[in-house]
């Protein structure tokens, strides 16, 4: 399938479903906002919702707080375990809707599927690997570590689709599934990107057009029109909320279509599982025929960027 005909598939398996996709980005996102309010505090580093509250009980004491150094230290791995808990919700989103191209149901509880006690610990396993993979080929330069990123980027599907693969088998086998993919993977996932960069493009725009306003205003008028300049500071802040309340709303339509996408571009390497149900149910259910093909088969359609690519 091309890129064009992966989005269109996309569109189809999310008509009628666009609800529960949207509703499980709202789940995933209160729960990690929950976790990380919960562990930081645990810590000792304190969350955002924490701080908020300390600032309005003891406003003198912003900023006199003092942390000790093995304070700092069990912060940062709880900053960690925040991160990586959070990694296993987006997977659990991320299988929810690979079900769903299946042709499952798509639910709410799928997104718990990947934090049941069998695979939590493989996937936050996969996290931690591909982190550090990653990480440090990124050492050498930028553009090494985003095309490993690719890479590794099927070993969470791949381990979904056999449970018993360990975690740098499933990695190696994103690694082989990949080869002359990734060029097509990236221009699928930048096509999404550019919804973002509309908004933040016209935002940059502003900002950098008011420059002279907004010095002026911090120079001259903050000091002898108090209420000059509060209105100023009023119309930035609405000018801020309403670039937040755009990105908003654009990812709520973007980022289910586009992980759907990917999950679809997944399936279109390795091909449709067999169903234990009606066969001509779920062919129904598809727009396109996906031919089941040998995944890590060579194939003649790699291009020059993605030969190059290969090279790491």
């Amino acid at each position: 399938m091309t890129n064009k005909e992966i989005k269109r598939e996309a569109k189809a398996r999310l008509s009628g479903n666009w609800k529960i996709a949207i509703l499980n980005l709202f789940v995933v996102g209160i729960l990690t906002t929950i976790i990380n309010e919960v562990l930081l505090g645990v810590t000792g580093i304190g969350g955002g919702f924490a701080d908020i509250m300390s600032s309005i009980s003891d406003p003198y004491a912003i900023g006199t707080e003092t942390i000790s150094p093995a304070a700092s230290i069990f912060a940062s791995f709880g900053s960690i375990a925040v991160s990586f808990i959070s990694a296993v919700f987006a997977v659990g989103y991320d299988w929810a809707l690979l079900d769903m191209v299946d042709g499952e149901k798509l639910t709410v509880e799928g997104i718990f599927q990947a934090a049941n006690s069998k695979r939590f610990f493989k996937v936050i396993g996969i996290s931690i690997v591909t982190g550090l993979f990653v990480f440090f080929w990124s050492l050498l330069l930028v553009i090494p570590g985003i095309v490993k990123a690719y890479s590794y980027s099927q070993a969470y599907n791949i381990y979904k689709d056999d449970p018993e693969v360990d975690v740098v088998g499933a990695i190696n086998r994103s690694k082989e599934l990949m080869k002359g993919k990734k060029w097509k993977f990236f221009i699928l996932q930048f096509s999404f990107i550019v919804w973002y960069l509309i908004p933040v493009a016209l935002f940059l725009a502003f900002i950098l057009g008011s420059v002279n306003t907004i010095r002026y205003q911090f120079q001259e008028v903050s000091i002898y029109a108090n209420d000059e300049f509060v209105g100023f500071l009023l119309g930035m802040l609405l000018v801020v909320l309403a670039f937040g309340l755009a990105m908003f709303l654009i990812s709520l339509y973007v980022e289910p279509y586009r992980k759907t996408a990917a999950q679809i571009f997944y399936r279109d390497l390795v091909g449709y599982p067999e169903l234990d149900g009606d066969e001509g149910i779920y062919e129904e259910q598809k727009t396109y025929a996906t031919e089941q093909i040998d995944p890590y088969e060579e194939t003649e359609e790699s291009s020059p960027s993605d030969d190059r690519l290969d090279r790491f």
